[in-house]
């Protein structure tokens, strides 16, 4: 989502009702904006990944003639050359578009990796047709998964060339090698220079629109470290009780140890051991309660395994930390008794 900028362009309907103005006004934008300074990558697209769903098409192979409410849905984008650059969507196998597909193959197609898994599994998608309802198209390439909501599995994708369809509302996105936001004026210059009267405004770079796709589970997550965060809290502090409690009532047990010659190091040492003992225990069973409740919410965590190894290790070494500070302030004062008003008190 870095160093990229968009802007979506709405076409005013009395100026752009034939499909060939429009063409031409995409064309001579993407052209003003690929020679703008600063600019490394310019495509259009209907739609933005993260957007949510917009424009759905039922699909089938060819020989399949299932009816509308059982065909599996894709989502459809309609795209310049360019678009997967510009984005950062790695073509897997295959080809993107070129300007000179507009009359050579009209009916083409990069669909999703989930897409070709979908339809061709074990198969190679490359040169397969199949029908989105209103024609035949062929796949010429595919490209990487991109989600439309973060918080579910990556959905199929279909590709098509603008030209095919050309649409009134449609997105910029300008890839630059300078700071996104620069690149707002030479947006607009490359539009008005076609058209005057085409409002360009709201511009976004795709770090903000990942951020509000993402806001509601950024707030959740947030909201959860902080509980979990009091959690650790008042966990440091009821093991830091107990322990000067109990550090407290062994007072003339550690001042006559002292006495005899145990070393402070000894004595620290034994009152963090025996404090850290239940701390251990209960690590213990909190991961195995972990590993279970895990698996009641691995449909939250997109893309993290709920018993992912490297997150139970940082949480069991931070609450481990936790505990050993707790309980090494009693035991540093254990360590510093002065045997003499220990032994006045017995």
């Amino acid at each position: 989502t870095s160093q990229v900028l968009t802007v979506k362009l709405v076409l005013p309907g009395s100026s752009y009702q034939k499909s060939a103005a429009i063409r031409r006004f995409d064309r001579q934008v993407l052209a003003n904006l690929r020679a703008a300074p600063g600019v490394a990558h310019a495509a259009l697209i209907s739609s933005l990944p993260l957007a949510g769903d917009t424009w759905f098409d039922g699909i089938q192979r060819p020989g399949q003639h299932l009816p509308p409410d059982q065909q599996p849905e894709a989502q459809v984008r309609f795209v310049s050359p360019g678009v997967f650059s510009t984005l950062g969507i790695r073509i897997l196998r295959g080809r993107g578009f070129a300007a000179a597909d507009q009359k050579a193959s009209p009916n083409e197609a990069v669909i999703s990796r989930h897409m070709a898994r979908a339809l061709w599994p074990g198969q190679s998608p490359i040169g397969q047709t199949f029908s989105d309802g209103n024609a035949q198209l062929r796949v010429v390439g595919i490209a990487a998964n991109v989600l439309e909501r973060p918080t579910e599995h990556p959905a199929n994708v279909v590709y098509q060339p603008y030209w095919t369809f050309p649409l009134e509302e449609t997105v910029v996105a300008v890839r630059s090698r300078l700071a996104p936001a620069t690149l707002a004026p030479e947006i607009q210059r490359a539009v008005w220079q076609v058209d005057p009267t085409v409002p360009v405004q709201s511009f976004k770079t795709m770090n903000h629109v990942a951020a509000v796709a993402l806001g509601s589970q950024r707030f959740e997550a947030s909201l959860l470290a902080l509980f979990a965060a009091a959690a650790l809290l008042l966990a440091g502090l009821g093991v830091y009780g107990v322990v000067a409690y109990s550090v407290g009532r062994r007072t003339q047990e550690i001042g006559i140890r002292s006495a005899l010659g145990a070393r402070p190091g000894a004595l620290a040492g034994e009152v963090i051991r025996q404090a850290m003992a239940p701390v251990v225990i209960g690590l213990v069973l909190g991961v195995a309660a972990a590993l279970v409740a895990g698996r009641l919410v691995a449909s939250l965590l997109y893309a993290v395994a709920p018993s992912d190894p490297a997150t139970i290790s940082v949480v069991a070494a931070a609450l481990l930390a936790a505990g050993v500070l707790a309980a090494w302030l009693p035991a540093r004062r254990a360590a510093r008794t002065d045997p003499a008003p220990a032994l006045r008190e017995s």
